[in-house]
Formats: C-alpha cells, structure tokens, sequence
C-alpha cells in the first residue's frame, strides 16, 4: 500500500537530523522493500494487460503506444521529466495529512499534473515499461538504462533532494530542540 516515491520525506528527514550509517542503511532497507514490492506490482498489472484476454485489442493498443512512449525518451531526458513527477508526489505525501476529506481530490489533481506534464514515474512508467518487455518490444538493457535507473534517479532527486531538503529547512528547529 506504499509507493516508492511516497517514501521520501518520512524517510530521509529523519535521516538529515540523525546522519548515521545505521540511518541511512534502515532507508536504503525500506526503500529497497517499497520499490521491489512496488516493480512486482507493476510486472502483475502489465502481465495482466498483456497476457490475459481481460484487455480487449484496440485499448492495448492505446496501452502499447502510451507505453512506447513513456519509455521512449532518451535517458537524459527520462532523468529531467521524472525530477518533478518526484517532487509532486512527495508534495502529495506533505499535504495529506492537511487534507480533511479531500485526498481523493489531491491525489487526482496530483496525479494530473504529473501526466499533462508529461512527466515520468518510476511506478507508472515499470507498468509501460513491462507492457514492452512482455510483447516482447523493449529488451532488458535499454529498460533498465534508458529507463528504469534514469527515473528512478530523477524521481529520488525530486522527490528527496528537492522537496525533502526543503521540508527540512522548515522543521530542522523543531528537530533539533528536541535532541
């Protein structure tokens, strides 16, 4: 119930105020379960998509096209559009706890800025990027260094050393009258 990029925030801010190996070994732990978690839902949903009859021909099409498209940018690119798909979701994960029956409404607002922007997720993108690599359209290289590992770098870039940094310019007093 988590996605990765949701997980920037809550924990890298307790990683700034602490900066320990011990710290930082707990967030790469619960990033690496997150994110794995998170590809293997992706790989069931484009499986699903792609190798069961439960999509009719003309919308996997649609699927096919979007997916060659999220897919398609050069890495440089990839990297650049996903940096404020990462900062948009974490701004979500900010504002939840705000929201007092609006969450829904943020969520999809959110989430449309991310697609008329024309950004790329790491987590909506490994659902295209499986798409391809199911029907056999896109080989395992250039998922992971076309794609995969320059979104991810964008996504982790936005979303922790833009967005988190900031946020813990605006709690580091609190934090530190704490310790």
């Amino acid at each position: 119930m988590q996605l990765f990029t949701e997980n920037t925030i809550t924990t890298i801010l307790p990683l700034v105020a602490e900066r320990s190996g011990r710290c930082l070994a707990a967030v790469a732990r619960l990033w690496g379960i997150v994110l794995v978690a998170n590809i293997v839902g992706a790989f069931i949903a484009a499986a699903f998509m792609t190798q069961t009859s439960g999509i009719a021909p003309d919308l996997l099409a649609t699927i096919n096209g979007l997916s060659h498209h999220a897919t398609g940018f050069a890495a440089s690119e990839g990297f650049l559009r996903a940096i404020p798909a990462g900062i948009l979701v974490a701004s979500i994960v900010w504002m939840m706890p705000g929201q007092n029956g609006g969450e829904v409404v943020l969520i999809v607002v959110f989430t449309w800025l991310i697609a008329a922007g024309d950004f790329t997720h790491i987590i909506a993108g490994s659902v295209e990027m499986w798409v391809l690599i199911l029907q056999g359209e896109l080989t395992a290289q250039p998922a992971l260094f076309g794609f995969f590992l320059p979104v991810l770098a964008g996504n982790i870039a936005g979303g922790t050393l833009v967005f988190a940094l900031l946020a813990w310019g605006q709690v580091k007093a609190e934090v530190e009258e704490e310790q």
